[in-house]
């Protein structure tokens, strides 16, 4: 059995997860899927792996992205996502850190190398927590990402539903 999502995969594939991406060039899918129409039943999965996905989806499309993660999770599951750090990218970005404004540059807004490779936002630390919070997620654990890239990654746990907005 299937226990975890990897929404936006790409061709990374994880042990124990089912890959989705609305990608159609990516050739290693179990999936082929929106994020904001997941064909999945509710509380499907254990875990929902979102690495990287966020930035690359429209602002005004985020709260449901983050409901229909809720509605597949099974209760006390829990989502781990990733996004690119956009203060810390913009500070190195404006001071030239490293010499390397144009990586900076790529990793505010993406490489744009094809159509799904731009990024249409960006999150700080409070952006994100307040939008896991107004989707119904609680428990956020922080940590440190593997990357020299600054990244905000969190886990948080699939909370009670509330019919309220921040």
């Amino acid at each position: 059995m299937i226990d975890y999502l990897n929404i936006g995969s790409g061709d990374v594939r994880i042990a124990n997860s089912l890959s989705m991406d609305s990608d159609l060039s990516v050739t290693r899918l179990d999936v082929y899927g929106d994020a904001n129409a997941m064909p999945f039943k509710d509380n499907s999965f254990k875990g929902i792996i979102a690495h990287h996905v966020l930035e690359h989806i429209p602002q005004v499309n985020h709260m449901n992205t983050l409901s229909e993660c809720w509605r597949v999770l099974k209760q006390d599951g829990e989502i781990n996502i990733r996004v690119p750090d956009f203060e810390t990218l913009c500070k190195y970005f404006y001071t030239n850190y490293l010499g390397a404004r144009k990586m900076w540059h790529w990793h505010i807004f993406g490489r744009q190398a094809y159509s799904g490779d731009a990024h249409v936002c960006g999150f700080t630390n409070f952006d994100l927590a307040e939008l896991l919070f107004e989707s119904c997620f609680c428990n956020l654990k922080w940590s440190k990402g593997e990357h020299q890239v600054p990244e905000l990654v969190v886990r948080a746990k699939k909370g009670e539903q509330h019919n309220w907005r921040i």
